[in-house]
C-alpha cells in the first residue's frame, strides 16, 4: 500500500520507518527541508534504538522516500498519517495549526478517496473538526478522517511499534476500519487488539491511558516519601503491591518524577534572549521570534524560592478566540486582560495559590515582581555594524580617530591606497567608511572603539563608532526622551536632520550636566537661546547620531513616540537608575502634600510604552509606582502617569531633581514617617502582593497569545504582574479539558503538582548530607528524561542540576547519549566526562537520576579508589543499598532502608 507521512519527528520517523519494513511504499513529507536534508543522507537527528537501522533498510529497498513536496505527498499516498507536532498552548491545549494545515492540504489537492489518519496526540474533538476543514475547503473531498493515536515510548518506539499492547482506530465507515488492518496486518502480531472505536472515545484513550501512568508513578513516589519517613523500603512495598494481580508492578518504581488560557498579543513578557540581552517585547512578537526556532528564556518567578528568576520558554502558542475577556484591575490600578480560563498566581497568608481569571474575587491578592536577577550583559552600540547602506552613502561616511592618527598605521595605507588618496589620508587624519572598512582586519593599533563618524565636511558634529552604555550615556539617553525631539528637513545637501533637547533656563544644573556628557562624548553641539520661551535649547546636527536614537535605540522623534530603548533593561541597577534619572529630570514632578510630611514623586507622558517600560523598570529596582490615566478637555489623547511614595521608596531615588530640590527632600524625609503603603505589600526583595480592585468581563472575538515556561510555569507580564502560564500536555491537558467543561479534575491537578515537587525530592536528601555544597565536585549520572533516549524535555536531571549550580556545586555529567542536547541546554555550566570512570574522578558523590543499563553494571570498587568521598544518591532504586554499602559507599535512595 502507498502510505504518506506527513510531519518527520519522532512520530512521524518511526511511523514510516517501521511501515516501510512492513512492506508498505512510504513516503514522509516535512516542510522543514534542513531536516529533510539530513533523512536523505541517511542521519536521523535524534536518538532511537534500532531507528537508523530501520530507515537505512527502508532507503536502500526504495520502499522509504522523503520530499518537502506537499502536493506530491497528497498525491502519492492511498492512506496519509498526520503526525505532525502539537505543541502545548498555555491553556494546555494542543496547538493544532499544524493538524488542521494537512488537513486543508489533502483536501486542496485530493480528487480521490483516502483515509487522513491522525496520529498525533490530539484532544477530543479534533477528527470532527479536520472533517469541517475538509469540507469547507473542498465539498466534493472523499477524504475520510481516522483517529489512530501512537503509544510509542521513547527508548523503545520501534518495538512498541512492532509489538503493540493495542491498536486504537476511531473512524465511521467500515471501509475504514477495514484499510486499518490491511496496513497493520503482516509482521506485526494479528492478535493484538484492534479496538474499533468512534472519533472522540479514540482521542481520549491515548490522553487517558498516560494519565493513568503518571497517576501511578506519583501513588508510588508518595508511598516512597512515607517510608523515608517511617524506616520502611518501599521496594518491598511496591514488590508486594505488584503481585496483586489488580494492581501489576510496572510503573511502580519510585524516583524523582516523570519527566486555555491566554493573554492579548499586547500584553509583555520580559525575554532574556541567547545573546543575553534583556527587554521587553509584546506577546505577539514573542511568538513569532519562538516559532523561529530562538532559544528565549522568560522573567518567571519561582513560587518555592519566592525569588525573580529567568526559566527557559518551552512553547509560545497564538490561537483565535472566542469567550470572555476578564479585565483585572489592582489598588495600584496595574490592569491585565486575559481569557476567562488562564490561571492566576495569588498570595494567601504565606501560601501561593493558583484560581482562574473567571474564579477571581475582589479579596484575592496578586504578586509582583521586584527586582531582576544577577545580569551580565553589558550592552554597547557598534555603530559602525548597525548602519543602514540604503539610508546612509558610505562613501560620504567619514572616520576619524581622536587622541591617534592614521600615521600610526602608514605602511597599511600606503600598501592599499593610491598615493595622492593616501596623502590626502594622513593630511586630514580621516577616511571614508569603506575605507577603513577595506583595511580594518589588518590593523591592530586603531579600533573601532577610538574612531568617531560624521557625515559633512568642515566644522561637523562627530558621533563615537563604539557607544558604551556608562552612566553619563544613559543620562543623556534620559534627557533627549523626556525633553527633546528630531526634526528633519530638506536641504540642498539633502535631507538635513537636528536633534535638540529643550530646558527652562532656570534649570541650570541639568544644562551644566548635558554640556560635561556631550563635550565627554565628543559630541559637537550648540546652544540656543529662545527668550520668549524661557528656554535654552541644545542643538546636535549629526544625521548619524540621530540614526543612533532613532532608528537603533528606537526612543523616538517627539513626545508622542517616546520610548524606552530596549538594552537598558540590561543594564546594571545603577545604569538603569541613571537612565530612569534623566527622564525624570526631564518631565518628572516631585510633589509635597500639604499638611503631611510626605513626598511624592509623579511623571507623566502622552506615551503608554514610555510610562510602562518606566513601571517596569522600577519594579525591576524595588521600586512599585502606582499607575493613572487623565486626558485634558482640550487634549485629544490618553496622557500616562505612575507616582512613587512611602519613605523607603523615594530614599532609592536619590538626585531625581535638582540640589535645592534633592536637599528639600532630603529634609522631609528626615521627618517623615515609616508607613505601610495602602496599595501594595512588599513581602521579600523578589516580590509584592497588590489588593484586586475591580474586576470586568466582557465577550470578544480576537488572538490570543500564551507561553509555556520551564520549571517555574509563571512569567511577568503587565505592570509587572506574576502570572501562571499554560497546563503543559497530557495530565495538564485532561484536567484542561474537564475544566471547560465544568468539570474539577482535582486528582489529575493534584499529580501534576506531586510530580513537580517529586523532581527535587532528591535535592533534599542531598542538602541534608553536604552541610555546604559550595565549591563541591559532585557527578551527576543519567542526563535524559529516561532512558534510551536523547530527549531532555522536562528531564529530571536538568531541574536538579539547576538547582544545584545556584548552590555553587561543581558537576561533573555523565549521558551515554544526551550529551550534545545538555551541551546545548547547559552550555560550560558543568563539566561533561567522556566516560563512567572520567566523570567520577575526584568526585566527593555520585547522583544517579535516569537508569541506563550502562550503570547498572559498574564496578563500585574501582570507582572509589578515584573519588574524594564515596556516596551514593540512588534516584531510580536500581542498586541494592547493603551491596553498595559492602563495597565502601553510603548509600541514599528514594524511600530506601
Amino acid at each position: 500500500m502507498k502510505i504518506s507521512i506527513f510531519g518527520s519527528g519522532y512520530v512521524g520517523l518511526v511511523t514510516g520507518a517501521c511501515l516501510a519494513n512492513l512492506g508498505h511504499e512510504v513516503l514522509c513529507v516535512d516542510i522543514d527541508a534542513a531536516k529533510i536534508a539530513l533523512l536523505e543522507e541517511g542521519k536521523v537527528p535524534f536518538y532511537e534504538p534500532g531507528l537508523s537501522e530501520l530507515i537505512k533498510k527502508g532507503t536502500d529497498k526504495g520502499r522509504l522516500n522523503f520530499t518537502t513536496n506537499v502536493e506530491e505527498g497528497v498525491l502519492f499516498g492511498e492512506v496519509i498519517f498526520n503526525c505532525v507536532g502539537t505543541p502545548s498552548q498555555e491553556d494546555g491545549k494542543a496547538d493544532l495549526k499544524y493538524v488542521f494545515s494537512v488537513a486543508e492540504s489533502v483536501a486542496k489537492f485530493s480528487r480521490e478517496h483516502k483515509l487522513l489518519i491522525n496520529k498525533s496526540t490530539v484532544p477530543p474533538g479534533t477528527a470532527q473538526r479536520c472533517a469541517e476543514i475538509i469540507q469547507q475547503t473542498n465539498p466534493d473531498s472523499k477524504v475520510e478522517v481516522v483517529s489512530n493515536p501512537e503509544f510509542l515510548a521513547e527508548g523503545r518506539a520501534v518495538y512498541d511499534f512492532t509489538h503493540p499492547d493495542k491498536i486504537v482506530v476511531g473512524a465511521k465507515s467500515n471501509q475504514a476500519y477495514t484499510l486499518l488492518r490491511k496496513i497493520y496486518t503482516g509482521r506485526i502480531r494479528t492478535y493484538i487488539p484492534i479496538l474499533e472505536t468512534d472519533w472522540e472515545t479514540a482521542e481520549v484513550i491515548k490522553y487517558a491511558n498516560n494519565s493513568f501512568l503518571a497517576t501511578k508513578i506519583c501513588f508510588i513516589n508518595e508511598i516512597a516519601n512515607i517510608c523515608d519517613k517511617v524506616g520502611a523500603d518501599v521496594r518491598l512495598v511496591a514488590q508486594a503491591m505488584g503481585l496483586d494481580y489488580r494492581i501489576s508492578p510496572k510503573f511502580l518504581n519510585p524516583g524523582v518524577g516523570y519527566g486555555g488560557s491566554c493573554l492579548l498579543g499586547d500584553s509583555v513578557a520580559i525575554i532574556k534572549n541567547s545573546s543575553g540581552e534583556v527587554y521587553p517585547l509584546k506577546l505577539k512578537e514573542v511568538f513569532v521570534l519562538f516559532n523561529r526556532k530562538q532559544n528565549l528564556r522568560v522573567l518567571s518567578f519561582d513560587m518555592e524560592k519566592k525569588k525573580v528568576v529567568f526559566n527557559k520558554i518551552i512553547n509560545a502558542t497564538k490561537r483565535r478566540f472566542k469567550g470572555n475577556l476578564v479585565t483585572v484591575r489592582t489598588k495600584m490600578n496595574k490592569k491585565l486582560v486575559c481569557t476567562d480560563d488562564h490561571p492566576f498566581v495569588l498570595f494567601d497568608g504565606n501560601k501561593f495559590k493558583i484560581k482562574l481569571a473567571k474564579n477571581l474575587t475582589i479579596a484575592d491578592r496578586i504578586p509582583s515582581y521586584l527586582g531582576f536577577p544577577k545580569l551580565i550583559k553589558q550592552p554597547m552600540i557598534d555603530v559602525i555594524s548597525k548602519l543602514d547602506q540604503n539610508k546612509f552613502d558610505f562613501k560620504k561616511v567619514r572616520v576619524r580617530p581622536i587622541g591617534k592618527t592614521f600615521s600610526l598605521i602608514k605602511e597599511v595605507i600606503e600598501k592599499s591606497f593610491p598615493a595622492g588618496r593616501k596623502r590626502d589620508i594622513l593630511r586630514s587624519n580621516c577616511m571614508n567608511l569603506l575605507e577603513f572598512l577595506k583595511i580594518e582586519k589588518g590593523i591592530d593599533e586603531i579600533k573601532r572603539e577610538d574612531l568617531v563618524l560624521f557625515t559633512s565636511k568642515g566644522n561637523t558634529t562627530y558621533c563615537p563608532a563604539i557607544i558604551n552604555f556608562n552612566e553619563e550615556f544613559c543620562t543623556f539617553l534620559g534627557y533627549y526622551i523626556s525633553e527633546g525631539n528630531i526634526h528633519y528637513e530638506d536641504g540642498l545637501r539633502g535631507i538635513r536632520t537636528r536633534l535638540q533637547i529643550h530646558f527652562n533656563n532656570k534649570e541650570r544644573e541639568y544644562i551644566e550636566e548635558l554640556e560635561g556628557i556631550l563635550n565627554n562624548l565628543n559630541v559637537r553641539f550648540s546652544i540656543s537661546d529662545q527668550p520668549k520661551n524661557s528656554t535654552k535649547s541644545f542643538v546636535i546636527s549629526s544625521r548619524i547620531l540621530s540614526f543612533v536614537i532613532n532608528d537603533i535605540l528606537k526612543c523616538g522623534t517627539d513626545s508622542y513616540s517616546a520610548n524606552v530603548p530596549k538594552e537598558i533593561f540590561s543594564l546594571s541597577s545603577n545604569l538603569r537608575l541613571a537612565f530612569l534619572r534623566g527622564i525624570f529630570r526631564g518631565d518628572g514632578h516631585i510633589a509635597f502634600p500639604k499638611d503631611t510630611n510626605s513626598v511624592v514623586y509623579d511623571f507623566g507622558s502622552i506615551s503608554y510604552d514610555l510610562v510602562h517600560k518606566m513601571i517596569l523598570l522600577l519594579h525591576s529596582l524595588g521600586i512599585v509606582p502606582s499607575y493613572k490615566t487623565s486626558r485634558s478637555q482640550k487634549s485629544t489623547a490618553v496622557a500616562h502617569f505612575f507616582r512613587v511614595s512611602t519613605k523607603e521608596q523615594i530614599s532609592q531615588l536619590e538626585n531625581f531633581k535638582d540640589g535645592k530640590i534633592q536637599k528639600r527632600v532630603e529634609q522631609q524625609l528626615l521627618v517623615c514617617k515609616s508607613i505601610q503603603p495602602c496599595g501594595f505589600k512588599k513581602i521579600n526583595d523578589h516580590f509584592c502582593v497588590t489588593n484586586i480592585k475591580e474586576i470586568n468581563s466582557e465577550f470578544a472575538e480576537e488572538d490570543v497569545y500564551s507561553l509555556e515556561v520551564e520549571n517555574s510555569n509563571t512569567f511577568i507580564t503587565d505592570y509587572g504582574l506574576i502570572v501562571h502560564n499554560c497546563f503543559p500536555k497530557d495530565v495538564r491537558a485532561l484536567y484542561h479539558v474537564a475544566d471547560e467543561k465544568g468539570y474539577n479534575a482535582k486528582l489529575l491537578k493534584e499529580v501534576d503538582y506531586l510530580n513537580e515537587r517529586q523532581k527535587l525530592f532528591l535535592l533534599g536528601k542531598i542538602k541534608q548530607k553536604y552541610t555546604d555544597l559550595a565549591g563541591r565536585t559532585i557527578t551527576v549520572w543519567g542526563l535524559s528524561f529516561k532512558p534510551k533516549t536523547s530527549d531532555i524535555r522536562e528531564a529530571p536531571a536538568l531541574v536538579l542540576i539547576k538547582e544545584l549550580l545556584n548552590l555553587s556545586c561543581k558537576l561533573k555529567v555523565y549521558d551515554p547519549i544526551a550529551m550534545e542536547e545538555v551541551k546545548a541546554e547547559l552550555g560550560e555550566r558543568v563539566i561533561y566526562a567522556n566516560s563512567i570512570e572520567e566523570s567520577v574522578v575526584d568526585s566527593e558523590g555520585i547522583i544517579l537520576v535516569t537508569e541506563w543499563d550502562e550503570f547498572r553494571n559498574v564496578n563500585f570498587v574501582d570507582l572509589g579508589e578515584k573519588m574524594k568521598q564515596r556516596i551514593v544518591f540512588d534516584g531510580r532504586n536500581i542498586y541494592e543499598p547493603e551491596m553498595i554499602k559492602e563495597e565502601g559507599f553510603e548509600y541514599y535512595g528514594v524511600g530506601r532502608k
